[in-house]
């Protein structure tokens, strides 16, 4: 009987080779009339998900990713989807040095592509079984690894064929540009925008997705979770750039970057609050700071689930205790059970370790 390590390697090169004959799945909404319903990101307990591990990124991810999977449950089901075998084999060994527990749930499917590490762009997770992952209908032209990042949610489903399946939506995005609750779809002007600002863009939202549209007029042009999360309990945790200027010193913007602490930067935050409380939720204000186009210094970019009728948040940490230690004490005033998460190495790249952990599955 060969041993997981060696199953593993030989699922990833069965999936290399037919990664280029995958056939996308039919539409099934279409045929069926529904409507889909996307996995909500900060309730349920997290069962399965998936991340992007490429060699040339390691120095990179690998100190989030080290937190991350030595952190969680050791029941979550782990598939790293990885450029090549060399590279599934380095993630295995990897995980091994830092004594991630219950090896025998990690996995590995090999794309044989270019691909990045943010395996939570480029498609969206729904409830059931099987689940859909839902693609962008279009590839990132000219980009080599965000196009190979197209093969990432048909190597999974190919992986466990009886639980995913794969469908090309209509719509062009990130899934970051999508922020799913229990009842709601959160979207901003940055989804339009990539969709030709259509003026019934609202109804073609209502007529795919089963969730209440929540539409934030006004806010930053970046992914949602870069400045909001949704608690279990309807809190939204939203960055505010307005109580970080006081906190902020020379030795921050030496270390992390220039902060933009603009009343234009203010005032897009403050139209997602707004919207927020609009729409029924209690809003929280936690730091955050813009240092230019789609890079944040971020405590919502994070990951979240209920465990034990427990609040859990991975949260983004930048070894900046004036910042860190602030973020921490709002989310445990509330309740929560902070697991930090370091992301220093990270954030320069427009992502944090809520952009590398797509969320396959969750239990209600």
């Amino acid at each position: 009987m060969p041993s997981a390590r060696v199953r593993n390697r030989l699922i990833g090169l069965a999936l290399g080779a037919l990664a280029a004959a995958c056939i996308i799945g039919r539409d099934i909404r279409r045929d069926s009339g529904l409507r889909w319903h996307i996995l909500p990101e900060g309730e349920g307990t997290i069962a399965a998900i998936a991340l992007q591990y490429t060699s040339n990124t390691r120095e990179t991810t690998a100190p989030a990713y080290h937190a991350f999977l030595t952190t969680i449950d050791p029941s979550v089901n782990v598939t790293a989807v990885c450029p090549d075998k060399a590279a599934a084999d380095a993630f295995l060994s990897d995980a091994a040095s830092w004594k991630v527990a219950n090896p025998g749930r990690l996995h590995t499917a090999v794309v044989g592509k270019t691909i990045t590490t943010w395996c939570k762009d480029r498609f969206l997770v729904t409830g059931g079984t099987p689940a859909s992952l839902l693609q962008p209908r279009d590839e990132l032209s000219g980009i080599a690894g965000r196009n190979g990042d197209a093969s990432v949610a048909p190597a999974l489903h190919l992986a466990d064929p009886a639980r995913f399946t794969t469908v090309k939506t209509d719509l062009s995005y990130d899934a970051g540009d999508f922020l799913s609750t229990k009842d709601s779809l959160i979207v901003s002007d940055s989804l339009w925008n990539k969709n030709g600002r259509d003026p019934h863009f609202l109804n073609r939202l209502q007529s795919q997705f089963s969730s209440r549209i929540v539409w934030l007029h006004g806010a930053p042009d970046h992914h949602i979770g870069m400045f909001v999360a949704i608690l279990s309990n309807n809190v939204a945790l939203v960055g505010d750039t307005n109580i970080t200027q006081p906190l902020w010193n020379a030795g921050l913007n030496s270390r992390l970057g220039k902060a933009d602490f603009s009343p234009t930067v203010a005032a897009s935050l403050t139209a997602v609050q707004d919207g927020l409380r609009k729409a029924g939720y209690r809003v929280i204000k936690l730091p955050t700071a813009y240092l230019g186009p789609k890079t944040f210094i971020s405590y919502t970019n994070g990951v979240f689930e209920t465990r034990n009728g427990r609040q859990i948040v991975y949260m983004p940490w930048y070894d900046e205790p004036i910042l860190d230690n602030a973020a921490c004490a709002t989310y445990e005033s509330l309740g929560c059970e902070v697991h930090p998460i370091p992301v220093k190495t990270l954030y320069r790249y427009h992502g944090t370790i809520g952009c590398l952990i797509n969320v396959l599955r969750r239990k209600q």
